[in-house]
């Protein structure tokens, strides 16, 4: 009697595809890739803020942790690939999103310059809206290149590159992974 209970669940999740979910939540995630792209070519404070912005977004709707629960609910060894690419995807939105020292923001709060902070590696963390600041002094010739808060801005956008360089191509990888997947479940 146990084994035909185990059919008849096997045959139901088998109705239930992931897949579908999978190509219903594609294009918000081919969206997001877009939007992490975008950030990459605008000057590095402005881009980080972008960055946090867009991975924070996903991380709020929880679309990853969705589309890996519809998977892990009728997984029988035949989506152990996709999941694992689900996994990963999910634990870098984690590290790049509202869980890192960067982003101060909390769930479902618009990140903006005045929650984003750089410069902690230097024992200096400020806002993004202080570092922009010293930019403009910078510009505007107040403040010298050499002087250590020069010094210490060079860093900043240094520190906000390196983040996002960090995340942003195995991010990419793996949304282009799903789109292939997608492609091929079709």
């Amino acid at each position: 009697m146990k084994w035909n209970l185990n059919l008849g669940k096997r045959i139901q999740d088998y109705r239930s595809n992931p897949d579908t979910e999978l190509r219903k939540e594609l294009p918000d995630l081919c969206e997001f890739k877009n939007e992490l792209l975008n950030s990459r070519g605008v000057e590095p404070l402005r881009g980080i803020v972008e960055f946090l912005s867009a991975v924070s977004a996903l991380q709020d709707r929880n679309t990853v942790r969705s589309l890996l629960e519809a998977y892990t609910h009728v997984n029988y060894g035949q989506h152990a690939e996709v999941m694992q690419k689900l996994t990963d995807l999910e634990a870098r939105i984690c590290k790049a999103g509202r869980n890192t020292a960067l982003n101060r923001s909390r769930r479902y709060e618009e990140v903006s310059e005045d929650l984003v902070f750089l410069g902690s590696a230097l024992g200096l963390p400020r806002a993004i809206s202080t570092w922009n600041l010293l930019k403009e002094k910078q510009l505007s010739g107040q403040l010298a290149r050499v002087t250590e808060q020069g010094v210490a801005f060079t860093a900043a956008k240094e520190q906000a590159q390196g983040f996002m360089d960090c995340h942003l191509s195995s991010v990419i990888e793996l949304i282009n992974w799903l789109e292939e997947y997608d492609r091929t479940k079709k």
